[in-house]
C-alpha cells in the first residue's frame, strides 16, 4: 500500500521518504516526466493504426499527460497535466507546488485533448540556440515522450507565430485554473 502511494505522490510536496522532507523542484520534474499510466490509474488500450498515406501506417500514440515548462534566464515554471484529470504547476525558484484535480480537471483535460492533436503531427520544431525564454512541451505517450520546443518569443508575432500556439494557450489555461480555481474557463482570457 505504501509503494503505491509512494507513486501517486507525484503532486505532493513531500518525497516518498520517511522523513517527509520537501521534494525539490527538479524531482519533482523528473518525477512527472517518468510517471507511467500504471502509476496514475490510466488504462492505455491495444494500439490502434493510422494511416499515413496509401501505403503507410503506424500505431496511433496514446497520450495520458504532458509537462510544459516556462524556462526563463531566472527560473522555470512547468505545468503538468493527465488524462486522469490530475493537474500541478512546480516553480523552480522556490520549489513550491500548487495541485488540484476537482477545480482544474476540465482544464487538465482540455489539455491531454490538445497535446493528443500534437501527438500525430511530425512537427519540425527545434530547439531553440538561445537559453531562457525558451517554452518546452513534453507529452507522455504510451510510446515514449514527444518533446518540442518553442522560443517564447515566436508565440507573440503574428503572423506567423508558432505551430505551438494552441498547445501554449491550453496549458495557460490550466494553469490560470490552477492558480485560481474559481475562475469561469468561459472567462479564461484566450490569446489572439
Amino acid at each position: 500500500m505504501k509503494k503505491i502511494l509512494c507513486l501517486l505522490l507525484v503532486f505532493s510536496l513531500f518525497s516518498c521518504s520517511d522523513k517527509k522532507e520537501k521534494a525539490t523542484f527538479d524531482e519533482l520534474h523528473r518525477k512527472a516526466l517518468s510517471v507511467k499510466p500504471e502509476d496514475i490509474g490510466v488504462f492505455i488500450p491495444k494500439p490502434t493504426t493510422v494511416v499515413i498515406d496509401s501505403t503507410n501506417t503506424r500505431d496511433r500514440h496514446i497520450v495520458y499527460g504532458i509537462v510544459m515548462d516556462w524556462i526563463s534566464q531566472r527560473d522555470t515554471i512547468t505545468t503538468v497535466a493527465y488524462s486522469n484529470g490530475e493537474a500541478a504547476i512546480y516553480y523552480s525558484d522556490n520549489d513550491s507546488v500548487i495541485s488540484g484535480k476537482k477545480d482544474s480537471e476540465r482544464a487538465a483535460l482540455k489539455f491531454i485533448e490538445t497535446a493528443d492533436e500534437y501527438a500525430e503531427k511530425q512537427l519540425s520544431v527545434q530547439m531553440p540556440l538561445r537559453a531562457g525564454n525558451t517554452v518546452a512541451f513534453h507529452i507522455l505517450t504510451d510510446k515514449g515522450i514527444l518533446s518540442y520546443y518553442e522560443n517564447g518569443f515566436n508565440f507573440s508575432h503574428h503572423p506567423p507565430g508558432s505551430e505551438l500556439s494552441p498547445l501554449l494557450e491550453s496549458g495557460n489555461q490550466l494553469y490560470l485554473k490552477l492558480r485560481n480555481p474559481k475562475l469561469s474557463l468561459n472567462t479564461l482570457p484566450i490569446s489572439q
